[in-house]
C-alpha cells in the first residue's frame, strides 16, 4: 500500500504542476493571438484610405485576421475548457494537501497502513467526478511541458522528502 499510496502522490503532484504550467501558457497564448487580431485590424482601419491604392494587401490582411480566427479554437482552449481546466488544478491542489498529510502523519506513525489505505480509497472515489471533466477536455501534452512538469516535480520530491518522484 505504501508504494502505491506513494504513487499516487507523485501523480497528483505531477497534474497540479502540469494544470499550472497548461494554464499558462494557454494563457500567453491567447494574448498573442489576440494582440495580433488587434494588430492586423487596426492596420486595416487605420489605413482605410490608404488601402484603396493597395487592395491586394488589404485582401492579405483580411485572410490573416480570418485564418487567426479560424485557428484560434485549435491552439486555444475554450473558455468553459479554460475554467474546467481551473477546477481540476483546485481540485488536485486540495487532493495534494490530503494526500502529503496522510503521508506525513504514516511516516511519524500517528496512523497506520491500514487507515492510510482506508483513506486512500476514499480520496481515490473523489476523483470519479473529476475525471468525468478531464475526459470532456481535449488536453495536448507536449513534450517540452510534460519534461518540464518532470522536472519540477523531481526537484520538489528531492528537495521535501529527499527521493526521486518515480
Amino acid at each position: 500500500m505504501r508504494d502505491k499510496f506513494w504513487h499516487e502522490l507523485t501523480q497528483i503532484k505531477h497534474n497540479v504542476t502540469y494544470t499550472v504550467l497548461y494554464l499558462e501558457r494557454q494563457k500567453r497564448i491567447l494574448k498573442l493571438f489576440n494582440i495580433s487580431i488587434l494588430f492586423f485590424s487596426a492596420a486595416g482601419i487605420m489605413g482605410l484610405k490608404f488601402w484603396d491604392n493597395f487592395p491586394l494587401i488589404a485582401c492579405i490582411i483580411v485572410t490573416i485576421i480570418s485564418l487567426f480566427k479560424l485557428i484560434m479554437p485549435q491552439l486555444i482552449m475554450s473558455e468553459r475548457n479554460l475554467l474546467n481546466l481551473d477546477k481540476v488544478h483546485l481540485f488536485y491542489s486540495d487532493q495534494l494537501l490530503k494526500f502529503e498529510k496522510l503521508w506525513y502523519e504514516f511516516n511519524v506513525k500517528i496512523i497506520d497502513e491500514k487507515h492510510l489505505s482506508d483513506k486512500y480509497f476514499e480520496l481515490a472515489q473523489t476523483e470519479l467526478e473529476i475525471n468525468k471533466i478531464l475526459n470532456d477536455m481535449d488536453i495536448y501534452k507536449p513534450k517540452s511541458l510534460v519534461q518540464k512538469t518532470k522536472k519540477i516535480c523531481d526537484d520538489y520530491f528531492f528537495r521535501v522528502y529527499n527521493v526521486k518522484s518515480n
